[in-house]
């Protein structure tokens, strides 16, 4: 808030200052400077060719200018104008370099304090089928997508019991796969071991079935069941050999192998997953054995470890969560299914859906998703996701970059601007939900304006990439966008003292999200944004000596779209706002030396924020952002002009009251 004040006073002391000077006038000889002689004192006073009325800048102002090369305040007010410029034979040409650093700072995920992204893998032990309950079962599972399940192993098998079952090929199971394929849920092929003594041969031999009967492309892994996990040399050795048999042949599958009960750190490293925990809901929360490998307690293996729970009730669904993220399972499956031989795991989760969204994190603002009223409820539930505002910020920065360029513009020359922007950005806290991030963005910014007397156009192009990292409920996300961006411009003078400015931008952003272990529907997410802002403004200007102070007006109109979000069957959504701006601009020089400030009020002129709530199913939506409707903003900073045409200028702005950054720029004209 103190740049604010600071902004305003400056303001306030340009005018003070400035008002003590002489008449305004302009440079007598100049091509279209008519002088007025005063009837009664003989004095003759310059005319605006514009108005034919007495100029609001002084003679002395333009002279001063031309003396030290056109540079005097922020290097665009007391620039001398127009023709003033060209009958000294002044440059045409302006080339600046900026270099803007922020102060964001970035959230790091501790290693320690319990997992926080999960994702879901499901044991599915029903027979394909087109019709029954079998085409039921299966349809559930396709209709979640890869979003909120990551992997299903499946496989059909026949035999007299479990000792003497062979994997047969179906043409349902091939059906499944690929339709899994299509919906982004990844088909784990399904063998076992008969605690680690099965023939080897026969294990390998179930291995190279399922590709063999299903295609390469429709099988992602293995689960290799009844895995004993000790430390013995024999256990180690036994799934080593599997281990490396599906690396050689199939070096891109997974291994998930399934032990139950603890994994022994000698054998921990011959799977890429283990199922280290299968047992019910009671003994899981209330008798559960606490680990001793260094394996399962390593926070860093997370991602490595799956517990399966079942016998559950839905009652027991959210503590069950919060134990297992305790306990380090960055994978895990509920079920309020059984485990037993041969009907295990073969219905689906009682309130699926609603499951899948808590494991991954999906949750509302207050409240428990997974409680009776919001489980057995009529209403539609509205739950958080990982969201920034980072593709609106940037747009709204080349819009003031658009202005300032504009405010920058001399008659007859024209301007070229290259910008470099680091670590811009700052802290967000949702008003309402728990996002929580802070970002930092780097990038280039390309600007060319030019003068042409009363008209001056301007048109610029930039490309930003951002790290938004979450902390709190989303601590471990990551959201990394690219943004490419295109901007217009226009002015026009309607006479000294008013003039008519206006932006378009428009910026193309791409959003990639990721989690520390590469856990949780979020990780895989990506879709793309647009912004569209365009806004006019109406200045005022007030010239002295040595002083020129600017108050304007402006209206325009901000759409943001954001696109669908594919891999979790979020739908896209866009809004469109009016918005209106109030500031203040101004410069003060004292020699080579100029001061200038600027501050800004901005209104969106609705209630609710640009980036508003995502469809996702009947049931569910995704909560929009909720954001102030105004923001402020300000800049002062000096300039430095010298050897008759360069200069130095150093500014230090606040943007939203929250994002601080030094502007550190050098120009040159010829």
């Amino acid at each position: 808030m103190k740049i604010l004040v600071s902004s305003l006073l400056f303001l306030l002391m340009l005018g003070a200052m400035g008002s003590s000077y002489g008449q305004p006038g302009c440079v007598e000889g100049e091509v279209g400077c008519a002088l007025e002689e005063n009837a009664v004192s003989g004095e003759k006073r310059p005319q605006s060719r514009l108005t034919g009325q007495p100029p609001l800048v002084s003679p002395a102002i333009y002279q001063k200018a031309y003396q030290l090369g056109g540079f005097l305040g922020d290097g665009s007010r007391f620039a001398p104008k127009g023709r003033v410029r060209q009958s000294a034979g002044r440059a045409r040409f302006q080339v600046n370099v900026n270099g803007m650093v922020g102060f964001s700072q970035r959230h790091t995920s501790p290693s320690t304090g319990g997992v926080m992204n999960q994702s879901v893998i499901m044991p599915a032990f029903r027979w394909t089928g087109k019709k029954g309950v079998n085409a039921a079962f299966w349809n559930g599972i396709a209709a979640q997508g890869g979003g909120l399940l990551s992997y299903v192993a499946f496989g059909s098998y026949e035999g007299t019991s479990h000792q003497t079952q062979r994997l047969v090929r179906r043409d349902e199971d091939l059906q499944q796969m690929q339709r899994n394929r299509e919906v982004g849920i990844k088909s784990l092929g399904y063998t076992y071991t008969r605690a680690s003594k099965r023939a080897l041969k026969e294990v390998f031999a179930d291995i190279d079935n399922f590709v063999n009967f299903y295609g390469r492309e429709n099988i992602a892994g293995y689960f290799i069941d009844e895995v004993v996990a000790g430390n013995e040399p024999w256990m180690v050795d036994y799934m080593r050999k599997i281990y490396e048999y599906i690396k050689s042949k199939y070096p891109e599958m997974l291994v998930l192998a399934n032990n139950g009960w603890g994994v022994g750190d000698a054998i921990a490293p011959y799977a890429d997953i283990w199922m280290a925990q299968e047992v019910t809901a009671d003994e899981y929360i209330n008798r559960y054995r606490a680990r001793t490998s260094e394996f399962e307690k390593d926070p860093v293996n997370a991602s490595r470890i799956l517990h399966v729970i079942h016998s559950a009730s839905p009652e027991q669904y959210e503590e069950i969560i919060r134990l297992s993220r305790e306990r380090n399972a960055g994978n895990l499956f509920i079920t309020t299914d059984t485990n037993a031989y041969p009907s295990g795991y073969d219905d689906l989760p009682t309130y699926f859906e609603s499951l899948l969204l808590a494991i991954n994190n999906f949750t509302p603002t207050r409240g428990s998703l997974l409680s009776p009223e919001n489980l057995t409820g009529d209403g539609r539930i509205s739950v958080e996701m990982p969201r920034s505002k980072v593709d609106l910020d940037l747009a709204l920065a080349l819009r003031s970059a658009n202005f300032r360029y504009l405010e920058n513009t001399h008659d007859g020359q024209y301007q070229f601007s290259i910008g470099y922007m680091g670590n811009f950005g700052g802290n967000y806290k949702d008003a309402t939900s728990n996002v929580r991030y802070n970002s930092g963005s780097d990038g280039i910014l390309l600007h060319a304006t030019g003068d042409f007397g009363r008209f001056a156009v301007g048109a610029a192009l930039g490309y930003l990439r951002t790290d938004a990292d979450y902390y709190g409920k989303y601590r471990g996300v990551r959201e990394k966008l690219s943004s490419y961006q295109f901007g217009v411009s226009g002015k026009f003078d309607c006479s000294e003292a008013v003039d008519l400015t206006g932006s378009a931008v428009y910026t193309l952003n791409t959003h990639r999200f990721s989690t520390t272990g590469g856990k949780g529907a979020i990780a895989r997410a990506e879709f793309t944004s647009q912004v569209l802002d365009v806004h006019a403004r109406a200045g005022y200007g007030f010239s002295f000596n040595s002083a020129y102070v600017k108050l304007y007006a402006g209206l325009g109109m901000t759409r943001v779209e954001e696109g669908r979000i594919e891999h979790l069957l979020f739908s896209g959504v866009s809004k469109v706002c009016m918005n209106g701006s109030l500031g203040a601009y101004g410069e003060r020089s004292f020699g080579r030396l100029g001061l200038f400030g600027a501050v800004e009020y901005g209104q969106r002129f609705s209630g609710q924020s640009y980036h508003a709530a995502r469809d996702y199913s009947a049931r569910y939506s995704i909560a929009p952002l909720d954001y102030a409707s105004w923001v402020v903003g300000g800049e002062v900073g000096l300039s430095y002009s010298f050897a008759g045409r360069y200069r130095v200028q150093l500014s230090y702005g606040l943007n939203e009251m929250l994002s601080h950054q030094v502007r550190v720029g050098v120009g040159t004209e010829f």
